[in-house]
């Protein structure tokens, strides 16, 4: 029932929320179209490197949901620390933000957890990229 309520909850938040740290709250004009790139950028990375590398059994709709959650968050936290942080800096916020939330929906799966700070590092790194270059070529 928790579950439900804080994706409904987030649900709410989608059109004033963008992905990461690096893109905090702003117009839904600007956010929402980075919002969904990285949120398919990385669903894709966290389900193949849950499932296919580190074996750890994983439906598609959970990993959107965590992917979905742990995205929000770091954009939520994001927001409360400024909009202006260096790329550098936001990647690592956003990649143990997204760690930590990760943490929460294994809690009871026996693998190794450091599997899980791999698959953060490796989604943000491929949308911080995506996200460099586009920002960067306007």
């Amino acid at each position: 029932m928790k579950i439900i309520f804080l994706v409904s909850f987030l649900l709410l938040l989608l059109p004033f929320i963008s992905a990461d740290v690096i893109l905090p709250f702003s117009t839904v004009k600007k956010t929402l179209p980075y919002f969904l790139l990285i949120l398919v950028i990385e669903v894709i990375i966290f389900w193949l490197l849950t499932n296919k590398v580190f074996k750890i059994k994983t439906r598609f709709w959970k990993s959107l949901l965590i992917v979905f959650i742990a995205n929000a968050v770091s954009s939520l936290l994001g927001s409360l620390l400024g909009t202006f942080l260096e790329y550098y800096y936001a990647f690592v916020l956003s990649v143990f933000i997204e760690f930590g939330v990760y943490l929460l929906f294994f809690t009871k799966k026996k693998f190794k957890k450091i599997n899980l700070l791999w698959i953060s590092l490796a989604a943000n790194f491929l949308s911080y990229l995506v996200l460099f270059l586009l920002l960067e070529s306007y």
